[in-house]
């Protein structure tokens, strides 16, 4: 899959190696998750680019433009590097990632398409029935066929798809992994739920209660509810149990600032400063202050006896290396 990485707003293609001569069958969208929903207009891109002999196009942003246009966005399902990583599991030749920015989020609807028509021959477009776009999403469907006529391109929609009778779709995704609701999150993306980050320097006292913790830069993702919670700790190429708290850390700070921790069972090297993955399996309790320092270190210990009996009694779950 060839990915671009452009600045639409500031025409920073390459033109000696992309023109218009490039055919393709394409679709818009954020694709955050890449959950079932969009694999399928993906796999239909794809099909359809095969039958006509012609190229496959993904479009999508860096960033999903909720987070510069809504304050109440929950975050992001996946970042940018395993979006990129999920679309090329199915098989697409383009993947178009545009730089989002305000600038951008104010192109009308045909100065999108100009700008994307300069350098791709998009035979084809196929969105879902809820895409829009331009500024303030004001091209809709009704737009988009009267628009398909003047960049001569031929276009699907493609009704919302629906899983054990919902629609699914990100927005519902993100709220199931607010309320910790993974079996759920795992039907509707195909996966387990997972975040990414750098482990960064945290205050120490998880080591000095004898519980060493990696203290996780989260970024833009949608967090679960404040909690303990089982998991696993992916760390160069290796699957390790993990408990995993996210909150305040009331016990011990009166800050309000959330973050995300995870005591990696039975692991002892440093791993400050490094990328690890922390894949969310079930939630054991909500976050709670202790009247001593002694009874969290209890607390904890309890939480670990019961993640280490769960996960000996669901071996299966440490076998998903194939989602990396």
């Amino acid at each position: 899959m060839k990915v671009i990485y452009t600045d639409l707003t500031e025409d920073v293609f390459k033109k000696q190696e992309f023109s218009n001569t490039i055919k393709c069958v394409a679709t818009i969208g954020v694709f955050d998750g890449v959950h079932l929903g969009h694999k399928f207009i993906i796999q239909k891109v794809k099909e359809q680019a095969e039958t006509l002999k012609i190229f496959s196009l993904v479009i999508t942003f860096d960033i999903p433009p909720q987070i510069i246009l809504n304050k109440h966005f929950l975050g992001c399902i996946s970042n940018l590097k395993d979006k990129k990583k999920l679309i090329a599991t199915l098989g697409i030749d383009y993947l178009l990632i545009l730089k989002t920015s305000k600038k951008l989020l104010k192109l009308t609807a045909v100065e999108f398409l100009d700008g994307l028509s300069r350098y791709f021959f998009i035979t084809k477009l196929i969105v879902g029935e809820g895409f829009s776009f331009g500024h303030n999403r004001s091209a809709t469907i009704s737009t988009l066929r009267s628009l398909a006529k003047k960049y001569k391109f031929d276009l699907e929609i493609i009704k919302r798809q629906k899983k054990d009778g919902r629609i699914i779709s990100s927005t519902f995704i993100r709220k199931c992994i607010r309320k910790a609701a993974f079996k759920t999150v795992y039907k509707f993306l195909d996966r387990n739920y997972y975040l990414s980050g750098v482990v960064k320097r945290g205050s120490g006292l998880g080591k000095k209660i004898g519980f060493p913790t990696a203290n996780i830069d989260f970024s833009n993702y949608v967090l679960p509810y404040n909690g303990v919670y089982i998991g696993l700790a992916y760390i160069k190429n290796k699957y390790y149990m993990a408990a995993i708290n996210i909150g305040t850390k009331p016990t011990v700070s009166n800050e309000k600032k959330i973050t995300v921790e995870a005591h990696i069972i039975s692991f002892k090297k440093n791993i400050l400063d490094e990328k690890i993955k922390i894949i969310f399996i079930k939630k054991i309790r909500r976050e709670k202050k202790f009247f001593s320092i002694l009874k969290l270190k209890n607390a904890i210990s309890k939480d670990v006896s019961y993640i280490k009996k769960f996960l000996s009694h669901h071996k299966t779950l440490l076998n998903i290396a194939h989602l990396f």
